[in-house]
């Protein structure tokens, strides 16, 4: 991994983890972040559950993934693109893990981020 990627990655880890403590009180298991090019010229990024396993196949480990694109880009609000769509990909994260649905079968959005958080405040 080169030396650049190493600290975006590291960079977006610490990002989860201020998220997860503010937002959830730690209750989210870190998943594994991940730096790749977008499958479609408008992915920022997405969330997958249970893609990546431990060497002996018995943990199951969800994926965040930042399109490689946007790590340099800023968003409407002013803040960092990837944190804006880490911070979108993170409620996917706890939305899975309450068993909320927020996509529909076509992967289409039900409501917005502070809709599934029940936040007025940003962050």
């Amino acid at each position: 991994m080169n030396a650049t990627l190493a600290v975006s990655v590291s960079e977006i880890e610490k990002l989860f983890d201020a998220y997860n403590e503010k937002l959830f009180g730690n209750t989210l298991l870190r998943p594994l972040i991940t730096i790749q090019t977008g499958e479609e010229s408008n992915t920022r990024g997405w969330f997958a559950t249970n893609i990546w396993t431990d060497k002996n196949d018995v943990l199951n480990y969800h994926e965040i993934n930042i399109g490689a694109e946007i790590l340099t880009l800023t968003a409407e609000d002013g803040n960092p693109r990837f944190a804006v769509t880490l911070l979108h990909e993170v409620v996917h994260l706890r939305n899975f893990e309450k068993n909320i649905q927020d996509t529909s079968r076509c992967s289409g959005y039900r409501g917005s981020i502070a809709d599934h958080l029940r936040i007025q405040e940003t962050f």
